[in-house]
């Protein structure tokens, strides 16, 4: 269960699990179970990345909190659930790991939850986040394992006192992973040409526009890279949409950076255009392990993030790529101008981090969800 298709790394990691190896079809037969779509945003409802899955549409299960649409969305799951019985079942995202975990109760089937980050914020209220913790305190009661895709996640639940240590399962978010090199030179190259960028130093940020990916602060670290001798070559691409993306146009005018960013807006190929840039950026507020990262890595292009989440179990500062506190404009601008200015760091950086990135394949992610859907529906079984 998911809380929607709209993009995103909880997303891709719900379908990437949910497409069984062919020898393990007579074992696993998988239902995704997906708030029904209705968002302004682009999903991936109609996308071909869903093709050959199950996938259910859940009515009124919705991201916003809404009394009426969760009671109608957990009784529908309890009703599911019922009449289907399946052997576990797996939520990801806060609406659908409260509403999905608090179904599988009542109808007493096992529950794995993965945290994709914790729904608790810095700039949630107060008030709201003791709420969070204390629903995230009662839910860990009933689910028989917790999943984290990063350390960070881990570390930052027990000092919660969310759940038992015994509890944690670590899985990374796999990603496809390309041994190509060939292919991965064309592909730069095409794109670069489609997108008019051949002779630029291009950074990009593949993210939802969204308080949580802090674009501002990137803004105002590309404002002062334009300032030095990378000016006249500076281009910064933007991929995605959400609902901080007029502020972001607006903060562009504003920092008069009209010519040096461009928006890409919604992209299905948006894993793809990671090649054609020369730095990635994450400059979240906070986060558990974004894909962008690793999809970066994969490509051969050195990352710059925030020091946030489970970032740091990917990145290694100063080699696997360059980490900054969240926040830091004038940080994050010294390590895209290092990076612009250094090719050999560049490489460098590039190849560490493509080393690392082969132990975060999709093969991996799926064989050791499976064996845990079996560990867990097994324990019920003894008993």
């Amino acid at each position: 269960m998911v809380t929607s298709l709209a993009h995103g790394g909880a997303q891709e990691t719900v379908l990437g699990t949910s497409r069984i190896p062919v020898e393990r079809r007579k074992q696993f037969e998988v239902s995704v179970l997906a708030g029904d779509g209705a968002s302004a945003e682009p999903t991936l409802w109609d996308e071909s990345c869903v093709d050959g899955l199950d996938i259910i549409p859940v009515p009124a299960l919705v991201r916003r909190l809404s009394m009426i649409d969760d009671v109608r969305a957990l009784r529908w799951l309890i009703r599911w659930l019922r009449t289907n019985q399946p052997d576990v079942v797996h939520t990801h995202s806060s609406k659908a790991g409260v509403l999905g975990r608090l179904a599988a109760f009542v109808v007493g089937i096992p529950v794995v939850h993965t945290v994709h980050g914790w729904g608790s914020t810095p700039v949630s209220h107060p008030l709201a986040r003791r709420g969070v913790l204390g629903l995230e305190r009662l839910l860990a009661r009933i689910t028989d394992r917790l999943v984290v895709v990063g350390e960070g996640d881990r570390r930052q639940g027990l000092e919660w006192g969310v759940g038992s240590d015994s509890q944690y399962r670590l899985i990374r978010s796999g990603i496809s992973i390309s041994t190509d090199p060939a292919a991965a030179v064309g592909l730069r190259r095409r794109l670069r040409r489609e997108l008019g960028i051949d002779d630029r130093f291009v950074v990009g940020m593949v993210a939802r526009f969204s308080r949580q990916k802090d674009h501002d602060t990137l803004l105002r670290a590309i404002a002062e890279v334009a300032r030095t001798d990378l000016g006249p070559s500076l281009t910064l691409l933007l991929v995605g949409d959400g609902p901080t993306r007029r502020e972001v146009e607006a903060t562009v005018s504003q920092l008069g950076l009209a010519d040096q960013v461009v928006f890409l807006g919604h992209r299905v190929d948006a894993a793809q255009l990671v090649h054609a840039v020369d730095v990635s950026v994450v400059s979240s507020r906070w986060e558990g392990l974004p894909r962008t990262v690793l999809e970066a890595a994969a490509a051969g292009v050195p990352v710059v993030a925030s020091n946030v989440g489970s970032v740091g179990d990917f990145i290694e500062n100063e080699h696997t790529g360059l980490l900054v506190e969240p926040g830091d404009a004038a940080g994050m601008a010294r390590s895209i101008i290092s990076l612009g200015l250094n090719s050999a760091l560049r490489s460098r950086l590039a190849d560490a981090a493509s080393l690392r990135v082969q132990e975060f394949s999709d093969d991996e992610m799926r064989s050791r969800t499976m064996e845990l859907w079996l560990d867990v529906a097994g324990s019920v079984y003894r008993r």
